[in-house]
């Protein structure tokens, strides 16, 4: 930051800087960032599909060479195991401890401990073993007329971008907490949420085409890609302010437990989504 910006008390908050603060804050890669890093993130929240692109074609690129030696059912465990692992388990504590909070019992004082108490809970348990169980059996049947590797650069991937953008849209219409999820939910509003609903369709759309591209386009394949696109957006965006509702009645904000629970719940409504998809149209 210059001189005369610290004096006008302005930062200019690079695009650049935002995804170098969001890849090193949501993955385990080595990248050391800085507080203009932090801050541009907060800022530009609504930037965090582009890291679910990553995460899309980081699995597809996995399943495509596990397939090679692994049968499918294996092909899914790992490459779920790795996307929650590349994830530092952030979005997977998240969702435990939302779990535990929404099923405690009383005040909203009460909720809140129960979402701050590190120990793991039946709620908890549950939760993650209903969410988890039901991503890699959807995971495992997205291959549904169409090839396993398609179904993940294409899919999977878009379910990936999508999850981040019912994130954005939970901080649009959440209330901020404390700490560092709370200014970027603070600097989230119904703006960013349409950049992000763009950004998402525009990432979306330019990995079809690629993929489309390579493979080659078959009527049989790609017909139903414009369908998946158009629930999975709606469920997105949808789930994310209904989650985001649910959180401020129960805990009085929305916190970077509540985006966590969003991401991961979001993936496995629009898997089973696309899953329903598939078995109607194909």
């Amino acid at each position: 930051m210059s001189v005369e910006e610290q004096s006008n008390g302005t930062e200019r908050y690079g695009v650049f800087s935002a995804l170098k603060g969001m890849f090193s804050f949501f993955t385990i890669l080595p990248i050391n960032i800085e507080m203009k890093e932090i801050n541009a993130m907060n800022r530009k929240f609504w930037l965090v599909p582009i890291v679910g692109l990553f995460f899309g074609l980081l699995a597809s690129f996995e399943m495509w060479g596990l397939l090679q030696i692994l049968p499918k059912m294996l092909a899914c465990a790992v490459t779920l195991f790795t996307m929650m692992f590349v994830n530092r388990y952030l979005h997977l504590d998240g969702l435990l401890d939302v779990g535990d909070g929404l099923t405690a019992v009383g005040s909203q004082e009460k909720h809140l401990k129960a979402l701050k108490d590190s120990t793991i809970g039946s709620g908890a348990f549950a939760t993650g073993l209903f969410v988890y169980l039901m991503t890699f059996i959807a995971m495992c049947n997205l291959d549904i007329g169409i090839p396993m590797t398609v179904a993940f650069f294409t899919l999977f991937s878009m379910s990936e971008i999508l999850c981040r953008n019912g994130q954005v849209f939970a901080a649009a219409f959440g209330i901020p907490s404390n700490g560092m999820a709370g200014d970027s939910i603070r600097s989230t509003g119904i703006g960013e949420a349409v950049k992000s609903l763009v950004l998402s369709l525009i990432l979306i759309a330019l990995l079809e085409v690629c993929v489309i591209a390579i493979v080659g386009f078959d009527a049989h394949y790609y017909t139903y890609l414009p369908v998946c696109a158009i629930v999975g957006t709606l469920a997105s965006c949808i789930w994310g302010k209904i989650l985001a509702s649910k959180a401020n009645r129960t805990f009085g904000a929305v916190n970077g437990d509540i985006l966590g629970a969003v991401n991961e719940s979001t993936r496995v409504i629009l898997l089973v989504s696309f899953v329903i998809v598939l078995t109607v149209m194909i």
